[in-house]
């Protein structure tokens, strides 16, 4: 339970200049709890205490002038204080100067000056910031697209519970859409972003039980398409392994067709010449025969 707020004691601390009851007394007028609400006082008080280098209230006054709260709308006292606040390191101040700067609101437009204020605190784990850099990556919105490092920062600000950025994740993994395709896992972030209290933008409308059942028919024709692939595989191996085969066979059948034909060759070639070989070997016995004939009829005869 919180210990009583000694109105009296911050009271008379601020009226001393003490910078932090300064602070929280300018809070008490602005909200009303302790006393009764007072916003021109609040700003005074925030200005005592801006005056004095305190962030914090450098940061609500230039808030306050720049919603017309409670004190008449002033854009330029409203980014010179925040511009101020930033400067010593104060991390809404900084975030608010950024959207200015995103939105071209009492500033010149310049998108990459914002990212780079949005960046600063998105290290620091300000959540608001991750998520409009998260967008600004996504979309190259004024800086480089990286739909990679955006899944990353919607990734980091659906953990601490922001459910718009759990809706988007949810949609790249359904989409593949800078992240590897993952439906189940898509569906999974989108409904729970939508049991959280998500509302679905406009154009945006999404029928889950719609979505699942698509997503487990396109898994179930996935899978018979890889079926019918294994099976087409399997069929073309055994198409190819048959013409292999018949293709040897002709092969083979030429083969011994040439065989054939040179062992016919071969043979023809041998009778032809034991054909000519024998009138041959006849007609020189013939004529050695006459010779010697001759030859013996030259011879003397003895008395």
């Amino acid at each position: 339970m919180d210990a009583p707020v000694d109105v009296k004691l911050i009271k008379r601390l601020a009226a001393e200049g003490n910078v932090d009851a300064l602070h929280e007394l300018a809070l008490m007028n602005y909200t009303g709890e302790e006393i009764p609400e007072n916003k021109g006082r609040a700003a005074d008080l925030f200005e005592e205490a801006s005056q004095q280098g305190h962030a914090p209230s450098e940061c609500l006054l230039g808030t306050m002038y720049a919603q017309g709260d409670g004190i008449p709308e002033d854009l330029a006292k409203s980014v010179k204080l925040y511009q101020r606040s930033a400067a010593r390191g104060h991390d809404e101040a900084i975030f608010n100067l950024a959207v200015m700067y995103f939105n071209g609101f009492a500033v010149n437009e310049d998108k990459a000056k914002a990212a780079q204020l949005f960046d600063r605190i998105a290290k620091q784990d300000h959540m608001e910031s991750v998520h409009y850099l998260a967008w600004m990556l996504f979309r190259g919105d004024g800086i480089p697209e990286d739909k990679g490092r955006a899944a990353e920062l919607f990734e980091e600000a659906a953990a601490e519970g922001n459910e718009a950025a759990r809706f988007q994740l949810g949609k790249m993994y359904f989409q593949g859409d800078g992240v590897p395709t993952n439906p189940g896992r898509g569906l999974e972030l989108m409904e729970k972003a939508n049991a959280n209290g998500h509302e679905v933008p406009d154009g945006e409308g999404v029928d889950f039980d719609e979505r699942r059942e698509a997503y487990e028919m396109s898994a179930a024709i996935r899978k018979r398409h890889l079926q019918i692939a294994d099976l087409k595989r399997t069929s073309d191996h055994a198409r190819h392994m048959v013409q292999s085969h018949a293709q040897m066979e002709e092969r083979g059948r030429a083969l011994k067709d040439v065989s054939r034909r040179r062992l016919s060759w071969s043979l023809h070639r041998s009778r032809r010449s034991s054909c000519v070989a024998v009138p041959v070997r006849r007609a020189l016995s013939s004529r050695r025969v006459a010779c010697r004939a001759a030859r013996a009829s030259s011879w003397p005869t003895l008395a």
